[in-house]
């Protein structure tokens, strides 16, 4: 490839960890947790990429974007049906710029990245920015990279972010202090999937739930993503099927 018809453009990058600790700060209240990421979003689909294209859009300030098209495998909320095909557009991306001609490769560190034939878990908002011209409805991926998750082996990493409290005993007085947590735990896509349509019939119902999830998080000792046993899916795959049972009586 000539050097001279190749260029990259760099924004900010950032790793996992980072993107948990901007997301709680950046005024996400309720914390990330499946509930609250179906809750909070307007399009939730467990997908596979099958094509995406790089378009240079004169009308917007982002100019360099991508388009991704996804095949909806599974839907847990939004108006889209099953098997169908779901566009929307990201910022960034790979591509020959119409005017100069250039190979251009476009990083922005809050889009995340799609592969064709990967399977994801999508959330997506509808956003009305005056400095980007959004089509395909006004979708965008949720908190950036935050919003797409791959699934691999049946199973997805989901972000937690919550507060713990540290008891500290100084001096005979007791002192408490808040921390915050950020931290990701891998779940099978199918227990995720179900917890993400309870929450849509009893979003309350699902505290505890999510608690017996955070609670692993809270005690995992390792830097490692945590896991949880197949004897624990099944016990809460048990309580989230009786209360979309139960709805449905």
């Amino acid at each position: 490839m000539n050097a001279k018809r190749f260029a990259v453009l760099t924004m900010s990058m950032a790793l996992f960890p980072l993107l948990l600790h901007a997301a709680y700060m950046s005024g996400f209240s309720p914390g990330f947790n499946i509930r609250n990421l179906v809750k909070h979003t307007d399009l939730v689909v467990y997908a596979t990429v099958v094509d995406k294209e790089f378009v240079f859009r004169e009308n917007i300030n982002s100019k360099y974007t991508t388009d991704i098209t996804v095949k909806v495998d599974s839907r847990i909320k939004g108006d889209v049906k099953e098997k169908s095909k779901l566009k929307f557009m990201i910022e960034g991306g790979e591509g020959i710029h119409p005017s100069s001609g250039r190979d251009l490769i476009v990083r922005a560190g809050h889009s995340p990245r799609f592969e064709i034939g990967e399977q994801i878990l999508l959330f997506l908002k509808r956003y009305n920015r005056r400095d980007l011209d959004i089509p395909y409805g006004g979708y965008q991926v949720f908190y950036g990279r935050l919003g797409k998750m791959q699934v691999i082996d049946d199973s997805v990493i989901i972000p937690y972010t919550f507060q713990r409290t540290i008891v500290d005993n100084r001096d005979g007085q007791l002192r408490n202090t808040q921390i915050n947590v950020k931290r990701g735990i891998k779940l099978p896509i199918d227990l995720v999937m179900n917890i993400g349509k309870a929450s849509l019939r009893d979003y309350d119902a699902m505290v505890p739930v999510e608690g017996r999830i955070r609670s692993i998080i809270a005690n995992n000792q390792r830097r490692s993503i945590p896991t949880i046993s197949q004897e624990l899916v099944n016990e809460l795959n048990q309580t989230v099927n009786q209360i979309l049972e139960r709805d449905e009586d």
